[in-house]
């Protein structure tokens, strides 16, 4: 089975360090839909991810949308 999932998810968690580096990671940054939904008027589908970092006495939300542009079954380009 691939790690398709996880190395994504760390490259999110990798990014969300690099910008900002001084702040204490509360949730690492986690894909929050991982089943893929194709159905009538879904052109591109989509994963948000979500991770939280504490920057002072506030909590806030690192929230990334990862658009797919091509199909993850024959790997064909999406139009636009």
């Amino acid at each position: 089975m691939c790690n398709c999932i996880e190395r994504i998810e760390k490259m999110l968690n990798d990014k969300m360090i690099e910008n900002n580096p001084n702040a204490e990671i509360v949730e690492e940054v986690e894909l929050q839909n991982k089943t893929l939904l194709l159905g009538s008027g879904i052109i591109m589908p989509y994963n948000p991810a979500l991770g939280r970092y504490k920057q002072g006495n506030r909590i806030r939300k690192f929230e990334v949308s990862a658009l797919y542009t091509y199909c993850p079954f024959c790997g064909e380009k999406y139009d636009k």
